[in-house]
């Protein structure tokens, strides 16, 4: 994906398949591949736990609208399962269901080094301004695995 990214993609390339979903006021996206599936979020998911037990077996958490903005409280209403071959599940709780979107590869583009520093820069790479029927772009930031989960 980014060596498509990067600009070597023609203009006509398919669309890069996403999950998109709302957290802290961010619009966030996962390429489709990436998802192993969505799920309602049990009762225990609500209290303050990293672990939890989703029909045998253990997910841990990924808090990411603490992790964006530490003062912002959201609904667990959702599940967002990420299956990695290493170590297993993964979810990322959700208000609201997320969408699928597919995002034209030219309009990708690596986020500025100065917002490397800050907590979205910190899950994210790169972002999307993906143009709206009416309003303003929208931006959605394309979450990179190998950082959410501590890998790089």
């Amino acid at each position: 994906m980014v060596a498509a990214i990067a600009g070597t993609t023609p203009l006509n390339a398919e669309p890069l398949r996403v999950i998109v979903f709302a957290i802290a006021g961010h619009q966030l996206a996962l390429p489709m591949k990436a998802v192993f599936k969505i799920s309602p979020c049990p009762p225990q998911a609500d209290q303050a736990v990293d672990l939890l037990d989703l029909e045998g077996q253990a997910v841990r958490l990924l808090d990411l609208a603490s992790r964006l903005n530490p003062n912002h409280q959201q609904q667990r209403r959702f599940l967002l399962l990420i299956q990695t071959q290493l170590d297993g599940l993964y979810g990322i709780p959700l208000a609201e269901l997320p969408s699928m979107m597919g995002l034209s590869v030219p309009t990708i583009q690596a986020l500025p080094s100065t917002t490397q520093a800050q907590p979205l820069g910190q899950v994210c790479r790169y972002v999307s301004l993906q143009p709206q029927e009416s309003g303003p772009a929208t931006l959605v930031f394309l979450l990179d695995l190998g950082l959410l989960l501590g890998e790089t």
